[in-house]
Order: C-alpha cells, then sequence, then structure tokens
C-alpha cells in the first residue's frame, strides 16, 4: 500500500468513525427523550383529571386560582404563560384549553403543552411537537420542569378546589 493509499484509507476509516459517532449520540437522545415521553404519558389519567377541573371552574366561571397583577396584564394561579413560564393549564390564543404545560414565550423556548391522553401537543404536525424543531436541549428542559413540577401543580389545584 502506497503512502497516498495509506492516508486515504485514514481518511476513510475516521469518516466512518465520526459518522458512527453522531448516530450513536443521536440514539442516546432518542433513547432520552422516549423516556421522558413515557414518563409523561404515565401522567395521562392524572392530567385528564386536573383538565376535568379546569373545564368545570371555566364554565362556573370560577378563576384557575388568584389572579394577580403582573409585568404584563394578569398572572392566574394556575395558567402557564410566557413570561413565568411556569407549569400550569395551558390555552390556545382564542382561551380554548389545550392541556396541561409550559409556555416558553418565544424567548425562552417554545411551549410544551400535554392533553388528556399525555400526548405532546401544541402544534397539528408532529414534526412541531418532536425535539428535532423544539432543539434537544429545549425539550429535555421543558419535560424537566413538566415532570419536576407536576405533583405539586397537581397538590395545589386539588387543594383550591377543596377550599372553594
Amino acid at each position: 500500500m502506497t503512502k497516498i493509499e495509506e492516508r486515504l484509507k485514514k481518511i476513510q476509516n475516521k469518516g466512518a468513525q465520526i459518522v458512527a459517532e453522531a448516530q450513536s449520540e443521536e440514539e442516546r437522545k432518542n433513547e432520552i427523550v422516549k423516556k421522558y415521553e413515557q414518563d409523561i404519558k404515565a401522567l395521562a389519567p392524572r392530567i385528564a383529571n386536573l383538565i376535568a377541573i379546569a373545564i368545570e371552574l371555566c364554565k362556573n366561571n370560577i378563576p384557575l386560582g388568584k389572579r394577580e397583577k403582573a409585568v404584563i396584564g394578569y398572572d392566574e394561579e394556575f395558567e402557564t404563560n410566557g413570561i413565568t413560564h411556569k407549569l400550569g393549564f395551558y390555552f390556545s390564543g382564542e382561551r380554548y384549553l389545550v392541556g396541561v404545560g409550559i409556555e416558553g414565550g418565544g424567548c425562552c423556548g417554545l411551549d410544551l403543552a400535554v392533553n388528556e391522553n399525555g400526548t405532546m401537543v401544541k402544534h397539528p404536525d408532529p414534526y412541531y411537537q418532536s425535539y428535532q424543531y423544539f432543539g434537544y436541549n429545549d425539550y429535555c428542559r421543558k419535560c424537566e420542569g413538566f415532570l419536576k413540577n407536576f405533583d405539586e401543580f397537581e397538590k395545589r389545584v386539588n387543594e383550591y378546589v377543596d377550599n372553594l
């Protein structure tokens, strides 16, 4: 094997290694995302209960928790918004209850909303609900925030209703 052939072979081997590492990294990311989505999907019955409560509160003109003056407009205690980025009930622009989620507000990433089936919803095209559109880090951060804060959110909503 000539020197040039050795160099070309070395380049080809390195290229194959880079491709293999990239595929491995993508597989790792897919596994982490799948785990987050499974953990959120497991909350579906509890999410459905919270959505049923929110719908009933709205139908009966009962606010979603305390309403406080915020930097812009008002902050409903149990409603997510693009300023605080807290876990809460997620409404579409037409005040249609989409699910429970975290609103990104544009500057802090995209929105994450989960419906009563534990399915990520926000956009009708599945690509726009995926981490490829969000960006892996933003998607994981939103999923982590959802899972980390869900129990407390559920507890506070149930206490609010119990104390009506």
